[in-house]
């Protein structure tokens, strides 16, 4: 998602949800601040964390490439990976599980 798309939703969002005109741009701001937040919580250092065994992930190289992979259970991530995600936690109208 481009950060344009975030800020139009955000200012979207203000509007529809606006109580007093003072807090318009802090709810904005708000928003914005969360959408960036759930955007990059779902990525995974791959020199700190290794992926679940059998679950499909998306990672990225450290030359920016991306790739769909299915975990294998390793005990550290291969050297050429920048980051992983899980593929549910890519996906919209995911329910979080709580612990």
């Amino acid at each position: 998602m481009k950060q344009e798309a975030i800020e139009k939703a955000a200012f979207k969002y203000g509007c529809e949800h606006q109580v007093a005109p003072a807090t318009g741009g802090e709810l904005e701001k708000g928003f914005i601040a969360g959408a960036q937040w759930r955007i990059n919580a779902v990525w995974h250092d791959a020199r700190k964390e290794v992926p679940e065994k059998c679950k499909p992930i998306l990672t990225e190289r450290k030359s920016g490439i991306f790739s769909v992979n299915v975990s294998a259970g390793m005990e550290s991530c291969p050297l050429s990976w920048a980051r992983w995600a899980y593929i549910d936690d890519l996906l919209p109208g995911r329910k979080e599980e709580t612990k």
